[in-house]
Parts: structure tokens; C-alpha cells; sequence
């Protein structure tokens, strides 16, 4: 039933003829049942009908843009055709090259810029069809996240969980919870981000949906290190590396790494986890905001860097932080970050709340490695490096 209602409800926009259509409604059923690759091959073939001066021409250019965005796959080529052929008449494609121009900017660490971006099209598509006003609202809901906005955050939240239902968009119910489980831990709140993160993948399976899961495990790697509870921590994160077919988005790929280096710090002790944080340095969000969505990550990388005597590593995650305090002035969050990082350069220990394991003797957490504690098979692989593939069933985590 999700999948009709979610059929009905993206058909809001110009359509194709009958023979493409079927081709289109192919490529959707693919994109929300997580065979992303599938749903890209069924779209480059419906555009390959059509006339590319047409306003249903530009609107599947949106979809593709949507599918390859939210499957994890490299939007800058398309993204780059998409600018380069732009005329007006298409709402999505607007909402769409506003989104993931904001996306680049962030990733890119120009915050205020990507994030005055993605504001602009969550504005747009308040008359728009429902996907791109709930696409366009995920991404600014995850960004105030970043930036500890959290009235402002839970408001967007709130309004996306409310157009899933009002519209019929339940293949992607489980983002909104999935949000919310990332609120819940950001806050210390360990019980409720678990009850949350746990919630998430039992809509996953309800509605054989495949978003969402990725965001529930890597934050219940991170609710685990916090209890130092270091074997359910590698279960989420092999889980998390062995569900090729589950969508994981830039902000769960770098929170799944940056719980990988600090279990195996935990357990293994500095020198392995600064050699995980160098395998694992392009996944790290080290150039967005997703370092500080925990504000002690940069002093974290910092301090384990420095206890293995690698002074390298220690100053360039200490510049990766200072970078985003001189592309984003006046943000107090990134300031307050780079002065804890600064303080853990200097031998001190950072006064700011982490479940991360700072601390191999009394935890900067609740935790202490336990004999015997699990480390996540494949090492060297880091975490987030498999994303979107086949089928979302099955996530191999007991709810």
C-alpha cells in the first residue's frame, strides 16, 4: 500500500506519455524499495523518450537529481548538466538545484552559505509537490541539527513527519523518527535516541523502505559507546557495513566513522585509531558541518592523534576545525569547538559532554573497555564505505 500511495503522490508534476510513465513509475518503485542503481538506469531511459525542451523533460531531470542525492551516489556530473541545460518552468528542478547546491556548499564548509541555500528551497517548496517539500525540509532539518539549532530543528521535524502522513509518503517515514534519534543523542538523551533509532527500522521493515536504517545504526553505535557497551557497537557498525543495499547519506557515513575510530581506540588503544582516522579522513565530515555535530570531535581527534604520538594527524584535525571557524565567522558553535580542539593541542582536557571515548582509563563517556569487547570485521575498511544498492530487507540488528 506505501508503494501505491507513494506512486499517487509523486505524480504531481508533468508526466511523460503512457509508455514512459510506466517507465518512471518502474524507476520510483526501484528508488524507495533501495535499488537506487535500477531507478537511475529506468530514469536515463524515460529521458531518453523525451523532449529535452519540455517541462516534463526537466522535471524527471529533478527525480534524478532526488534519486542520486538521496541513494548516496555522485550528483556533481548530473548536477552539472542539470545547471548547464536550466530554463524556468520546472518548480523541482528550482527546489532541487537549490538543495543540492546547498548540499555542495556545506560539504564544502561554506555553512552559512549552504545553509541560507537549502532555507531558500525548503521556502520554495511549500508550493510545491509533497517528495521535494519533504527532501527539501530533511536536508534543513539535518543542517540546523549541525549547528545545534534544536526549537528550529524539531519545528522542521515536525513538519515532515506531518506531510508523510498527510500525502501518503510513508516509504519515507522512518526519516523524520530517524531525525529525531539524532536530536536525542546530540542531547545526551542515550534511552530515547535508542527507543528512536530502534523505532526507525521497524518502519524501515513496515513499509519495506529502505531510508532511515543507516541514521538508526550509526547512532546506536554511538548511544552504545556511550554506555561503553563496545560489542553492540561493533554489531551496529558491521551492520552498518554489510547493508549495501541500505541508503547511507554524508551525515550517518561520517558518525558511523568517527564511532569506528573510537571503538577501536577504545579497545585496541590510540596508534590503531589514529591509523583508522587517516584510512577513515574522507569520510569524517572533517570539512563540514558534520565535525561538530558532537562539538568534541575535533578535540577528540586531537587528543587521540596526540596519545599516539602523531603529531601530523593531531594538527591537521585541529586546522580542519580552525578552516571552518575562518569560512563561517561569527558561528559560536564552530568557535567553541576549535577552542576545545585548541585545548587538547595543548595537553588539557576539554570541559564539553562526548559519549566518545576520551579517556582509555575512566572513559570520557560512561563506558570502560571490557575484556573480550568486539571490534567491527574488515579492518581498514571503514564504516560508510558500501552505500545504496538492491532491497532493504533485513538489517541483521535485533529491534
Amino acid at each position: 500500500m506505501s508503494d501505491v500511495l507513494y506512486l499517487i503522490n509523486s505524480r504531481n508534476f508533468s508526466e511523460p506519455g503512457a509508455g514512459s510513465l510506466r517507465e518512471l513509475d518502474d524507476a520510483r518503485i526501484s528508488f524507495i524499495r533501495g535499488r537506487g542503481r535500477l531507478a537511475l538506469a529506468s530514469i536515463e531511459r524515460t529521458l531518453s523518450e523525451l523532449d529535452a525542451s519540455t517541462n516534463e523533460y526537466r522535471d524527471v531531470v529533478a527525480f534524478r537529481l532526488l534519486v542520486a542525492a538521496m541513494t548516496a551516489q555522485d550528483v556533481k556530473p548530473l548536477l552539472a548538466e542539470a545547471a548547464s541545460s536550466y530554463s524556468a518552468g520546472s518548480a523541482a528542478l528550482d527546489i532541487m538545484l537549490l538543495c543540492l547546491e546547498g548540499s555542495e556548499r556545506w560539504l564544502a564548509g561554506d555553512l552559512i552559505q549552504g545553509l541560507w541555500l537549502n532555507q531558500s528551497a525548503f521556502e520554495h517548496a511549500q508550493d510545491a509537490g509533497p517528495i521535494w517539500c519533504f527532501y527539501a525540509g530533511f536536508l534543513l532539518a539535518k543542517r540546523l541539527i549541525d549547528l545545534h539549532v534544536p526549537y528550529q530543528a524539531d519545528r522542521v521535524i515536525r513538519d515532515t513527519r506531518d506531510l508523510v502522513e498527510s500525502a501518503g509518503l510513508f516509504a519515507f517515514g522512518p526519516m523524520p523518527t530517524a531525525l529525531e534519534s539524532v536530536r536525542h543523542w546530540q542531547d545526551g538523551r542515550l534511552d530515547q535516541a535508542e527507543r528512536a533509532a530502534r523505532h526507525t527500522m521497524r518502519l524501515s521493515r513496515q513499509y519495506s523502505s529502505a531510508f532511515g536504517v543507516k541514521i538508526a545504526l550509526s547512532v546506536r553505535t554511538m548511544v552504545h559507546l556511550g554506555r561503553g557497551e563496545w560489542d553492540k557497537a561493533a554489531d551496529c557498525l558491521e551492520t552498518f557495513r554489510a547493508g549495501s543495499e541500505l541508503y547511507g547519506m554524508p551525515d550517518s557515513v561520517a558518525r558511523a566513522a568517527f564511532g569506528e575510530a573510537a571503538l577501536v581506540y577504545a579497545v585496541e588503544g590510540p596508534k590503531a585509531a589514529a591509523e583508522r582516522i587517516r584510512a577513515a579522513w574522507a569520510l569524517l565530515g572533517t570539512g563540514s558541518g558534520y565535525l561538530v555535530e558532537d562539538p568534541a570531535r575535533p578535540a577528540w581527534l586531537v587528543a587521540v592523534a596526540l596519545q599516539a604520538g602523531d603529531t601530523e594527524l593531531a594538527e591537521r584535525s585541529l586546522r580542519a576545525i580552525e578552516r571552518l571557524v575562518e569560512n563561517n565567522r561569527g558561528v559560536a558553535l564552530l568557535e567553541k569547538a576549535a577552542a576545545h580542539a585548541r585545548t587538547a593541542m595543548a595537553g588539557g582536557r576539554p570541559d564539553v559532554p562526548t559519549v566518545l571515548p576520551f579517556d582509555r582509563d575512566f572513559g570520557w563517556g560512561r563506558g570502560v573497555a571490557r575484556a573480550g569487547a568486539g571490534i567491527p570485521p574488515g579492518r581498514g575498511q571503514p564504516a560508510g564505505a558500501e552505500t545504496g544498492a538492491d532491497t532493504a530487507a533485513g538489517t541483521g540488528v535485533d529491534p
